[in-house]
């Protein structure tokens, strides 16, 4: 019976998690599953397929001075990069943000690939073995 029949969409809205992914890039290891317009959107680049090919490894990476990171799997590398910082002018020190993705968020977590600093001063009384050339300096803001 014709009046009977049903319309059916040839279109299915696929909805899936912001889940970490695994990306194909050379550089990066890690990203987060988006959309790629909504990874591009977000300032990232696309790095592989994940969410059965609904989905891109998005990659969220800088390396500008004063930058900043919202993203979860952010990378966060010297401006030299890949080779070692070694300031001849300024900017002499590095500072980057890392912002909250959620309000939930109570704890960031740093993977370093290479992390290096000159050795401590070993020959001046007073500050033997403190870090007179290299630092790194991790502030919080309030809760």
């Amino acid at each position: 019976d014709p009046s009977h029949r049903k319309a059916f969409s040839i279109f299915s809205i696929v909805q899936f998690e912001n889940n970490a992914c695994t990306t194909t890039s050379g550089t990066y290891v890690n990203g987060t599953c988006y959309t790629a317009s909504e990874c591009s959107q977000n300032g990232g680049t696309g790095g592989g397929s994940c969410a059965a090919g609904f989905g891109g490894c998005c990659i969220f990476a800088v390396s500008t001075t004063g930058s900043s990171v919202s993203y979860n799997c952010s990378y966060i590398t010297n401006p030299s990069y890949p080779s070692n910082y070694a300031p001849s002018s300024t900017p002499t020190s590095l500072s980057y943000t890392i912002n909250k993705c959620s309000t939930d968020i109570c704890r960031i977590r740093l993977d370093y690939d290479t992390f290096t600093l000159t050795q401590p001063d070993t020959s001046t009384a007073g500050i033997d073995g403190q870090c007179t050339t290299d630092v790194m300096t991790m502030v919080t803001t309030a809760q």
